[in-house]
């Protein structure tokens, strides 16, 4: 096997010594990891190590780029107890790629890897992770940590997550969570799965008519937990008055007056509304992000580009699989996962059409077998006029 290659930042990793489990990790928790990093746990991480360097040997993008975080070397710094080491590298990783890689990883490695990643970076790593990888993660995920993750995600985010939970778990969450958190979640909870509704976000940045310095200091206090601060929202009791960019702000006087550069001719959507067609009027508009509003006219929520192409992507996929007969039981079952038996039902209709197109293609081929045999050549037209069907 080729030798591996040692950069700076790899021996400085092989120099450093054994470290303790961080302190900020809360106590429950914190005897679990110690549960699972035992001696007998190191020796199935020093195997899942070996594993790993096997398949990377043969990768191209990694012996490209030595520094690159790999499943072999986020399990090495597992294996030699560098926690504070393992925080850092997966701090400086793109949250979807450390997602990506964390799905890599088994089912038990990936709990302990995410356990010790601070709460921020496992939380945005957690949104880019699949359905499966989630699930798998929530059903091993102790009350304090499913609580605490919900309370980080962002509101809609958190009520996709809840929505695929058994309601026992739901329920338990919902008890254990701030009242702000809770009273969010139940609102989004309880508009229909395929709306507008439940696709929404209420985090959003909320200005008055006031002037364009005074926004920016309203942008700073509201911009850490709104879904975007690109697109600002003039609202007065509850009524969207028009809507004001990011951009038109810096390029205004301070002291102008908001309803002098704010755009009050607004598209908006309803909470009833189709997410299909939501995403489509933000495509057709090219916005960034949709204002929704509830059957009295209040504004009550955004949604925002990231989750219309998802909607688009999912719409796609499931347009596809209906056209292929192999569209899955339901959301939380992937094609692979759905039996045999399933997918022979689904596709029995189409197999019965094409018998039943099969036996006249027949019936004509044996009606002009006589032709065939004074002119063989006819024969090899056969397969183009198929086709051309």
């Amino acid at each position: 096997m080729e030798e591996e290659k040692k950069t700076p930042e790899r021996e400085e990793e092989q120099a450093l010594p054994v470290q303790e489990l961080p302190t900020d990790i809360p106590a429950e928790v914190r005897q679990k990891l110690a549960e699972d990093l035992n001696e007998q746990a190191t020796e199935d991480l020093k195997q899942d190590v070996r594993e790993a360097e096997k398949e990377e040997a043969n990768d191209e993008e990694v012996k490209a780029n030595p520094e690159m975080l790999t499943k072999s070397r986020l399990l090495k710094l597992l294996v030699k107890k560098q926690y504070v080491k393992l925080r850092e590298v997966t701090e400086e990783e793109q949250p979807a790629d450390l997602a990506e890689l964390l799905e890599e990883l088994d089912e038990n490695n990936r709990l302990v890897v995410f356990r010790l990643l601070k709460k921020d970076v496992a939380t945005e790593a957690f949104a880019y992770m699949s359905d499966e990888a989630r699930d798998d993660l929530v059903n091993a995920f102790s009350d304090v940590e499913l609580v605490s993750a919900i309370e980080d995600m962002s509101l809609d985010d958190a009520a996709d997550l809840l929505e695929d939970m058994p309601a026992g778990v739901v329920k338990r969450v919902l008890e254990k969570s701030s009242r702000q958190t809770r009273e969010s979640l139940n609102k989004l909870l309880n508009y229909p799965e395929s709306s507008a509704g439940s696709l929404m976000t209420p985090e959003y940045v909320r200005l008055q008519e006031m002037t364009v310095g005074d926004a920016f200091a309203a942008i700073r206090k509201q911009g850490e937990n709104a879904e975007t601060v690109y697109t600002c929202y003039v609202v007065e009791r509850n009524r969207l008055l028009g809507v004001v960019s990011a951009r038109s702000l810096l390029l205004s006087d301070p002291s102008t007056p908001i309803v002098d550069i704010m755009d009050d001719n607004v598209v908006t959507v309803k909470v009833t509304d189709d997410q299909e067609y939501v995403a489509r009027e933000m495509q057709r508009y090219d916005f960034t992000a949709m204002p929704v509003l509830d059957n009295e006219g209040m504004f009550v929520g955004i949604i925002t580009i990231d989750d219309a192409i998802d909607v688009l992507t999912d719409e796609s996929t499931e347009d596809m699989q209906k056209m292929a007969a192999i569209l899955p039981d339901d959301d939380a079952t992937t094609y692979f996962g759905t039996s045999v038996w399933t997918h022979a039902k689904q596709r029995i209709p189409w197999l019965l059409i094409l018998m039943l197109s099969a036996t006249f293609t027949g019936m004509v081929t044996t009606h002009y077998e006589e032709a065939f045999v004074s002119l063989p050549l006819l024969v090899s037209f056969m397969p183009m006029l198929m086709d051309t069907a």
